[in-house]
């Protein structure tokens, strides 16, 4: 081998050994610029900023606001901060005072400044200055946007329709400048000094969901208005300011109640981590951004307010597979609501019904339900349900008694008042046990029924067929029952007797009435009222309940006998009926039910 050749081999070799044995943050920075060098386009010193993070921010609102980017836009201008920072671990875990440099752009940025940061303002703000502050302000209950104006940046009338047009452009986020919400966060232009830290860092309420942590965060104390109370009565709350954050809560109640049925949970108060790896956490305000976690371990976030980007979104639902944001507007009512988070689980289903379903069979008791929601698979035994039934209003809810039976059923029903609000049990009348009639034999049962009617029957009774005064010889015969019904006397026997001896009693004014053993006990009863002259009808009978939207909201019905004695109903029929029903029949309907 040749020197130069000698030498050739040994540098490659000392290259080789350097590049392998570098310390760790010399071998990754030599990776990360041949990375850079390759795939991508150095940038200027001159083409970059720096920016500050306040308390309050993350990185998706930085972006957003800055480059005044889309949310197909974010993502790719994540990648280059994420370039520009080496630095930083984790891009989504920035914490106040963190320096980060960004890409400069000739776009305004609305983001709240750092208190010596400039916001850039458009030059169709009708005479504002350039180069003016922002700062942040948090939306106080009972507040409109013209109380805002004229009491945080003391606009006189003339000037407050041009200074509602500047915070609107210094809020392009918000859909409706002038419908606000309690804890929703708003920046306003910078006005005059003493100002710039009013109001404290920005809070996370309605509107402000997720915020930059740190454990070192220096606190300054925010100075107060000195003006007199009384120079500013305060403002009535206004109803159309209230509602939608009561609208929030009466929804959260709700659908908590609603999904406890399924095993579900809806956290509405405190913060709620999501951690990202390797080492970052986003913090949910639940609050503003109810969380529901399902049996299943689906984890859902309502976004009532649109604070989430779909850029976050996608970060997050990309990292965890069980989290779902799902925005719902105002306008979206609790059934849809339910069903919408119902169709994430992996465990039940929701389905719309709007017809009636049945319930037991003793009585048989039908109910007008809107909606089910039913487990997918049965854990062991019949599969779970429930039914959501929306009123109108508090005539057509069910009776207490009803939704009493279908729990003991196992179908519990929940009553929404016009789609909006849990109803409890209405009254619940005292159950009543039916009496039983005897029914051994037939004729025990003939026996029970005639008492039940008023009458009272002679048992083993001797009656003569034959007379020796007419006949010239005498024959009697032991009968199971003697009663007088009216003006004729009834014989009820459990055996048969020859055609002739019925005919002789016939002619003596006695009715004879044979009740066989093998006979069922519905004709039996039947058999009887005929014999006593008791009007009777056979037949299915229903009792509707609950009249709404011109029908009913079920109904009660059993098959049986119905006989008309004495200005009363009795109801004869061969089953138990629950208790809670049958009081609910003698309270509302007057029935008096009786079972053999």
């Amino acid at each position: 081998m040749s020197k130069r050749n000698c030498l050739f081999g040994m540098l490659l070799l000392t290259f080789l050994i350097i590049i392998l044995y570098a310390p760790p943050s010399v071998a990754e920075k030599a990776e990360d610029t041949a990375h850079l060098t390759l795939q991508k386009t150095a940038i200027s010193q001159k083409k970059l900023d720096t920016y500050v993070v306040q308390k309050g921010d993350w990185i998706f609102d930085i972006i957003r606001q800055k480059f005044g980017a889309s949310e197909k836009e974010i993502i790719k201008i994540l990648e280059q901060v994420k370039e520009l920072n080496p630095g930083i671990k984790d891009i989504h875990r920035i914490s106040p005072g963190q320096e980060l440099i960004l890409p400069k752009t000739g776009i305004r940025s609305t983001m709240p400044a750092a208190p010596e940061s400039t916001v850039r303002q458009s030059a169709a703000m009708e005479g504002g200055d350039e180069g003016g502050k922002a700062r942040p302000y948090v939306v106080k209950e009972g507040e409109t946007l013209s109380d805002i104006i004229h009491g945080e940046l003391s606009a006189t009338d003339e000037d407050i329709y041009r200074m509602m047009r500047v915070v609107k452009r210094l809020n392009p986020n918000v859909k409706n400048i002038n419908k606000i919400y309690p804890g929703q966060k708003l920046l306003l232009p910078y006005v005059s000094g003493g100002d710039e830290e009013k109001g404290g860092a920005l809070s996370s309420g309605y509107g402000k969901s997720f915020i930059a942590e740190s454990s070192k965060v220096v606190k300054k104390p925010i100075p107060k208005k000195t003006e007199p109370i009384a120079e500013k009565k305060p403002e009535p709350i206004k109803e159309d300011t209230r509602k939608p954050m009561l609208l929030l809560k009466e929804k959260v109640a709700v659908l908590r109640y609603i999904l406890s049925r399924v095993n579900g949970a809806v956290i509405s108060e405190g913060k709620y981590f999501i951690p990202l790896f390797p080492a970052g956490q986003i913090t949910i305000d639940c609050s503003s951004v109810p969380v529901v976690e399902l049996e299943d371990g689906m984890t859902i976030l309502l976004d009532f307010s649109g604070s989430i980007p779909s850029g976050l979104r996608q970060v997050i639902e990309t990292t965890w597979k069980n989290y779902v944001i799902m925005e719902v507007g105002e306008e979206k009512d609790i059934p849809s609501l339910v069903e919408a988070v119902v169709t994430t689980s992996k465990n039940y289903g929701f389905k719309t019904v709007r017809d009636f379903l049945t319930i037991g069979k003793k009585p048989t008791v039908r109910v007008f339900v809107d909606w089910v929601v039913s487990e997918k698979k049965s854990k062991g035994g019949k599969a779970y349900s429930f039914g959501i039934k929306n009123v109108q209003g508090m005539s057509s809810i069910l009776p207490g008694n009803i939704r009493e039976y279908a729990d003991n059923e196992g179908f519990e029903i929940v009553e929404l008042l016009q789609g909006s609000e849990v109803v409890g049990l209405s009254e619940i009348y005292e159950g009543v046990p039916m009496p039983r009639l005897t029914s051994d034999t037939n004729v025990l049962l003939a026996e029970s029924l005639v008492k039940v009617l008023g009458l009272e029957p002679e048992k083993h009774a001797d009656v003569e067929i034959y007379t020796m005064g007419e006949h010239g010889f005498s024959l009697s015969l032991k009968v199971d029952l003697l009663l007088t019904a009216g003006n004729k006397r009834v014989i009820l026997h459990g055996k048969k007797i020859p055609d002739h001896f019925t005919q002789a009693l016939k002619e003596r004014g006695m009715e004879y009435v044979y009740l066989p053993e093998g006979e069922k006990k519905e004709s039996a009863v039947a058999t009887v009222l005929s014999a006593l002259n008791v009007h009777f009808v056979a037949d299915t009978f229903r009792f509707p309940f609950s009249p709404a939207a011109g029908h009913s909201g079920g109904d009660i019905s059993f098959e049986g006998i119905r006989a008309d004695a004495d200005n009363r109903s009795l109801y004869f029929v061969d089953q138990d009926i629950d208790p809670g029903i049958n009081g609910l029949l003698q309270k509302k309907w007057r029935v008096e039910l009786l079972t053999y």
